[in-house]
């Protein structure tokens, strides 16, 4: 078994969505048939309030990158030859204050250049672009988590 825990988040950052389908293609390499692989990832279209899509938008935003929807995750599992055992959903509930957007926003535009080496606006402008609707809603923290359980049922030719 091997297991993701919003790791594909990260290599979409640095290698595109090329990236994620090399990084699933890689896991079918590694496990025997039949194993299973299960990914749990924050999904675009699972968000249902208004903290869960700003958290999305706001961190789609500083990377540079489309958030990925379950279709999206659906296409590139088959591709990499899983078959989609179940899918489920996991709400943590978790949101940040505007106060701690704030500091949480602030230090993911300092260490996102560093750790993955990409660009980042600034502060003044994510929060002049979002701040409005976190003062009103707050802004999810991992506050809903989709779980995909995969099964491998071929090699990649």
């Amino acid at each position: 078994m091997a297991v993701d825990f919003t790791g594909l988040e990260d290599v979409q950052m640095t290698r595109g969505l090329i990236g994620v389908q090399e990084a699933l293609f890689e896991v079918n390499r590694v496990l025997k048939p039949n194993c299973y692989f299960c990914i749990a990832e924050m999904i675009s279209d699972e968000m249902e309030t208004e903290s869960q899509k700003l958290e999305m938008a706001v961190f789609s935003y500083i990377c540079g990158r489309k958030a990925l929807s379950s279709k999206d995750y659906r296409a590139m599992i088959k591709k990499a030859r899983f078959k989609l055992i179940q899918e489920r959903s996991y709400y943590s509930g978790l949101k940040f204050t505007p106060q701690q957007a704030k500091r949480e926003i602030k230090h993911a535009i300092k260490n996102i250049p560093r750790i993955y080496g990409i660009t980042t606006p600034s502060f003044k402008e994510v929060w002049a672009k979002f701040g409005k609707k976190i003062e009103e809603h707050g802004m999810g923290c991992y506050s809903k988590v989709a779980l995909m359980i995969t099964q491998k049922v071929q090699d990649i030719p």
